[in-house]
């Protein structure tokens, strides 16, 4: 669980996000990310919360899609 501004920035680097693409991801303005990893924004529940969900196994995503192709193709 993310509990702090170090471990936000640390998930976001270790899942070799930028500061953009995690943004993206999550549904906020980089300059929010921004402002969260240098402690001028407050990580709240929600946020943390947001973040949780990008941790889903990429194995379960990626057959979700390959079976949504397969169905798809029929």
């Amino acid at each position: 669980m993310i509990e702090n501004k170090e471990q936000f920035k640390e998930f976001r680097v270790n899942n070799g996000y930028t500061q953009k693409e995690f943004a993206e991801e999550l549904g906020f303005s980089k300059d929010y990310i921004s402002a969260i990893e240098r402690g001028t924004r407050p990580l709240t529940e929600y946020i943390c919360a947001k973040v949780e969900n990008l941790r889903r196994p990429a194995a379960t995503i990626m057959f979700f899609r390959c079976s949504l192709c397969d169905f798809l193709t029929i």
